[in-house]
């Protein structure tokens, strides 16, 4: 057996050490080439490509800016009382009527140093088109553009919620 690999050992290099010779072929002869007569050259001028403008971006449609300030609401103006005509029948007392909820905006900027009101807890960044909500992992050091007081407010502005 071992005089069997020993011999195919061999073999290999015997192969290995001779060069193979490539069969010689004819070398082509080549046509010979006759000119054109009485043939003006033609010149074709470079192609010279010319950049392409960059699109320019559409601006985002122009909203209402409220700032913080504007939803705090003024201390109740008290009135003078008014002077009660003479009674002449006692009526039911009126209900009273429960004050209207003043409807917040959808977004406001934020505050200074990047605070966010009480009203619109919701951290939006512009240029990513991410929101962050109270409890994400980023919340915390996210410097809002914009604060939304809810989800649905920031999902319809075209924003996705991080992913964390």
């Amino acid at each position: 057996m071992l005089v069997g690999l020993l011999g195919g050992v061999v073999a290999a290099a015997v192969k290995m050490f001779q060069g193979r010779a490539a069969p010689e072929l004819p070398a082509p002869t080549p046509a010979p080439w006759t000119p054109i007569p009485d043939a003006e050259p033609v010149i074709v001028p470079p192609k010279v490509e010319t950049p392409a403008p960059p699109p320019t971006p559409t601006p985002p449609p122009a909203r209402p800016t409220v700032s913080i300030a504007d939803l705090q609401e003024a201390p109740p103006v008290k009135k003078p009382p008014a002077k009660k005509p003479a009674a002449k029948k006692s009526a039911p007392p009126k209900e009273p009527k429960e004050p209207k909820a003043k409807e917040l905006p959808p977004w406001v900027e934020p505050g200074p140093g990047g605070e966010t009101p009480a009203t619109h807890p919701i951290k939006a960044k512009m240029a990513s088109g991410i929101f962050h909500v109270p409890g994400g992992l980023n919340y915390a050091r996210t410097r809002p553009d914009r604060c939304y007081r809810d989800v649905a407010a920031a999902e319809a502005d075209g924003l996705r919620p991080s992913k964390r």
